[in-house]
């Protein structure tokens, strides 16, 4: 009995250990405010579509950090994590242009 005791010791502190240490390896999409959904002025989640809502059409890759405006190469291919406003909106949340 004495070593189950200590071997749920052990388990439990480890587990608390690893919540500790892995919980705050959750990372928010850069322009998101809160694990709640709240999004920084400018800036609605995606839906994990390739669609934005019409008054936030700039796509934002939370990843790659990277925003795509409409008349960007891979805006039809780009799955938003963010959309954004306009870019300006995008570039206030950290996030630079598409190359393309």
């Amino acid at each position: 009995m004495k070593y189950v005791r200590y071997v749920i010791g052990i388990v439990s502190g480890v587990a608390v250990l690893w919540g500790l240490l892995f919980k705050r390896r959750t990372v928010l999409a850069p322009g998101l405010d809160s694990a709640a959904g709240e999004v920084s002025v400018g800036a609605v989640p995606g839906d994990g579509t390739a669609t934005c809502p019409p008054a936030y059409p700039v796509k934002g890759n939370a990843t790659s950090m990277i925003y795509h405006p409409p008349s960007g190469v891979s805006y039809g291919q780009t799955i938003a994590t963010v959309c954004f406003s306009t870019p300006q909106a995008a570039e206030s949340a950290g996030y630079r242009a598409s190359l393309r």
